[in-house]
């Protein structure tokens, strides 16, 4: 108090560009908080990427300083780095009750460069999502590469999110800058329930991204049998040529995956597909077993 009454400067900037409130903001430090802006401190000042006290207080979980700093009416949607909100901050940590209360106060629920969905979907928080969604934020909304919420969660394996935002509506085939859908990001990582879950709210099992990857063709690169065997069962078609790249067969027989291949001619996939047929990568390979496989089912000779 001696120093606040002797006029110290409130607002002097110290490392990082971070005033005394925004210490005490990103600290939880709630009485000194009180003192700060009592003495008139700039509630709105920026440190170090551009956040304010809100976004620091909001990244940190900090629910009574948070009060402190709308009741000075502090910007609710003050940006930083990232294009980032203190909401974004929030929902990115998880803090339910920091979300209630910037929802409270008319938080832009959509106003960020990625969205606050996007990153509680990212990271799990269940219980953030389903704020968010119950405050009408956009299940589609893209970042700067076009991916969804839909997209993070699937990435990162979060079903239960996956769930809320399909029974939201999100679309389940949007595709982004390089073709891809959430289908084939949870194929590339290899996830068999998130296959399952998207398979089952119809996910385009013949969708192609830009370098000729279908969710069954993927799936064979990276020698996933499960989910080979998934696709198919969902009628992905085994004879399928992409506009780029080579047919599953193709595939599974240049990398000499002889489970797959079992998988695919049980399905009636063709070995004598035009032009680099199966059979002659397996052969240029060296894969035994795959050839004989192939030349059993072949109606051609090499």
């Amino acid at each position: 108090m001696l120093l606040l009454d002797g006029k110290a400067a409130v607002d002097t900037p110290g490392p990082r560009g971070w005033t005394p409130l925004i210490s005490a903001a990103a600290g939880g430090h709630v009485g000194v908080v009180k003192l700060l802006l009592d003495a008139n401190a700039a509630v709105d000042v920026r440190g170090e990427f551009g956040w304010t006290p809100l976004s620091y207080a909001a990244f940190g979980g900090h629910v009574e300083v948070i009060k402190l700093l709308l009741d000075a009416n502090a910007a609710v949607d003050g940006r930083g780095e990232f294009d980032w909100t203190p909401l974004t901050w929030a929902a990115f940590g998880g803090h339910v009750e920091v979300v209630k209360l910037l929802l409270d106060a008319n938080a832009s629920v959509d106003e960020s460069g990625k969205a606050a969905l996007m990153e509680a979907a990212a990271e799990g928080h269940v219980d953030v999502v389903k704020l968010l969604l119950d405050a009408n934020a956009a299940v589609d909304i893209r970042a700067k590469n076009d991916w969804t919420s839909l997209f993070w969660a699937a990435e990162q394996g979060n079903v239960e999110v996956v769930r809320l935002l399909l029974d939201a509506n999100a679309s389940v085939d949007v595709q982004d800058e390089l073709g891809e859908t959430a289908l084939l990001v949870a194929v590339r990582e290899g996830d068999v329930e998130m296959v399952k879950l998207l398979v089952s709210a119809n996910a385009s099992v013949e969708v192609e991204d830009t370098h000729g990857n279908t969710p069954l063709i993927r799936a064979v690169k990276e020698g996933y049998c499960e989910i080979v065997q998934l696709l198919i069962d969902a009628n992905a078609d085994v004879n399928l040529r992409p506009q780029r790249g080579m047919t599953a067969l193709s595939c599974a027989a240049y990398s000499g995956n002889v489970a797959i291949i079992k998988l695919l001619l049980g399905a009636n996939a063709e070995v004598d597909d035009v032009g680099w047929d199966a059979l002659r990568y397996a052969t240029e390979r060296g894969h035994v077993e795959v050839v004989d496989l192939l030349l059993a089912n072949s109606t051609n000779s090499i």
